[in-house]
């Protein structure tokens, strides 16, 4: 289980961007449960029309899917969840997504969980600055389940090596 140091930085970071009023209204956190030897992962977003596309695509693949609206949220599932990886928005509110990879690559625990960056509604994902921050895959929109389902494959499944 991690330790909390990351939730006290993301509170921190939360406390500086309200006084600077650079904050959203939040979603609320959901939490779906099924079979614990699933692939379990976070899926960070505050866009609930979008995010509700991805996790269907993700559950149809068989992965456990577990809701975040924010950073703030995803740090209480990483204190209380055993993840494979994190699935989140670059847009998120009052942290992007790039500045929150960073910080959970920078992590003694979590910097080992592969990260996939998916962008903005229509928009595409820096991928320089995905590389900068550490994520395993950032995609450009649309996002399609093949796509997806790929990238998370080619960490999880690679192909095996041939023998020469």
């Amino acid at each position: 289980m991690p330790d909390r140091s990351i939730r006290r930085r993301l509170a921190s970071i939360k406390r500086q961007r309200i006084a600077a009023k650079k904050i959203v209204n939040l979603s609320e956190f959901r939490l779906a449960s099924t079979d614990d030897a699933t692939k379990k992962l976070a899926l960070v977003g505050a866009d609930d029309h979008g995010r509700e596309k991805i996790q269907e695509i993700l559950e149809r693949q068989g992965f456990q899917v577990l809701v975040a609206g924010d950073a703030i949220e995803l740090s209480c599932i990483l204190e209380s969840s055993q993840l494979d990886f994190i699935v989140m928005r670059v847009d998120l509110p009052w942290i992007d997504g790039f500045e929150l990879c960073d910080l959970l690559k920078s992590h003694s625990t979590l910097g080992v969980l592969p990260v996939f960056l998916l962008p903005p509604e229509g928009g595409t994902c820096d991928i320089d600055e995905a590389k900068k921050a550490g994520a395993t895959h950032c995609f450009n929109s649309p996002v399609t389940e093949d796509q997806l389902v790929a990238a998370i494959d080619a960490v999880f499944f690679p192909p095996p090596e041939k023998l020469s």
